[in-house]
């Protein structure tokens, strides 16, 4: 993974500590949904998301990283299952099972952008959305660098050539966007995913 400037997002905790609750008003996921959050530190999302959907739903906290995976980790509360994943892999999550998944500041570490993707679309209901949450493409002095950002533009273009439909985009906060997508209703395969997808340019 890349941890380039990772001390930089770290200190950004006040403003990292709002957009939780941010998106969780904004997706409103209902009590008893299963929601998958993926990211390099997802547990912040995740956490704030179980509270919403309650004991009868169930989150999927689930760390990315290319280094070789040998232990799940131990599920600390019924509903709430963390555990890390090498995103080469296929996930370990049922075909169909999942009403809500969210990238959490993930674009930027990602090495498979495309392969995850088609990952979420696997693991997601035909109709459930992909929320991606990241860094607005801009110099501030929090958070990674302008050009190591993802924009909201190349967000929705990478999601519609994964086969989501785009269902909408926002702003979170000063520094960071919301996109969503959605797996189409009907869509009973995966589709081309390119082999290789640039995240790199605005």
């Amino acid at each position: 993974m890349n941890f380039e400037r990772w001390e930089r997002f770290s200190s950004t905790t006040e403003m990292l500590l709002s957009a939780p609750e941010r998106l969780v008003a904004e997706l409103d996921p209902p009590e008893s949904s299963v929601v998958a959050v993926f990211g390099a530190g997802p547990d912040i999302f995740a956490s704030s998301i179980s509270e919403r959907v309650g004991p009868r739903g169930l989150v999927y906290s689930l760390q990315l990283t290319d280094d070789v995976v040998t232990r799940q980790m131990v599920r600390p509360v019924p509903g709430y299952v963390k555990m890390i994943h090498k995103e080469s892999d296929r996930l370990p999550v049922i075909d169909e099972s999942v009403d809500l998944a969210v990238w959490a500041f993930a674009f930027r570490t990602l090495g498979h952008v495309a392969s995850m993707l088609e990952e979420t679309r696997r693991v997601l209901r035909p109709g459930g959305r992909l929320a991606v949450v990241d860094w607005i493409r801009q110099e501030e002095s929090r958070g990674p660098r302008r050009d190591d950002r993802v924009s909201a533009a190349m967000c929705e273009r990478c999601l519609a050539a994964a086969g989501f439909g785009l269902v909408g985009q926002r702003v979170l906060n000063s520094s960071h966007y919301l996109v969503i997508g959605r797996r189409p209703l009907g869509d009973a395969g995966h589709g081309f995913v390119p082999a290789s997808m640039s995240v790199r340019t605005a």
